[in-house]
This record gives structure tokens, C-alpha cells and sequence, in this order.
């Protein structure tokens, strides 16, 4: 949304299980096949853009919250969890999320 960064790709993968990452990411290893990774995707600092045609990684269907550990204070949720949405479940929790960036 910063209008800063451009970046173009023929092909995004949107797989639905941490299975299907793991059958892409060997897949592209073994074929020599560059992937960038896209989560929340605000594309504030850049770090997600395709420079070369690398096919895109869109974790955005892996998005669930699974839990906080009310001991530990840990938070497991899936990779492609929006910054914002963690945010608002630890406050509902009674917890902090001590990690805040522009991009949320």
C-alpha cells in the first residue's frame, strides 16, 4: 500500500496445510525453484515482493489461532496469521503481543 515496492510472478501457490508447504517447498528445493513467502502481505518494507518471476508462497488460508498457553504465555497460531488479529486474541486473553510494526 506504500506504492514503493513492484514485483511480478507467473504463478502463486496457495496451499492449505503445513503438508502442502512442506510437498512445495521440497519440490522447488530439488528443482532449483526460487519462492517468496507472503503472509499478511501490507508490503511495507518490501521483504515479500517477487524480484525475478519466484513463485509466490501465499500463507494467507494458514491462518488459524490455535491457543495461548495460560502458563507459558505462548502463542501458537499459523504462519499466516495477520499481526492485527494476534494483537486483538492476546488482549482478549488478558496478554500483550510485544511485537507491533507499521505494517499492521
Amino acid at each position: 500500500w506504500t506504492n514503493h515496492y513492484h514485483g511480478s510472478s507467473t504463478l502463486v501457490l496457495r496451499p492449505n496445510s503445513t503438508a502442502e508447504v512442506s510437498s512445495i517447498l521440497r519440490y522447488c528445493h530439488e528443482n532449483y525453484i526460487a519462492v517468496v513467502p507472503q503472509g499478511g502481505n501490507t508490503g511495507l518494507c518490501g521483504g515479500a515482493t517477487p524480484l525475478r518471476d519466484e513463485i509466490i508462497l501465499s500463507l494467507e488460508d494458514l491462518n488459524v489461532i490455535h491457543a495461548i498457553d495460560k502458563h507459558s504465555g505462548i502463542l501458537t497460531c499459523d504462519a499466516g496469521c495477520v499481526l492485527e488479529n494476534l494483537h486483538g486474541y492476546a488482549n482478549e486473553n488478558g496478554y500483550l503481543l510485544p511485537l507491533d510494526i507499521g505494517s499492521k
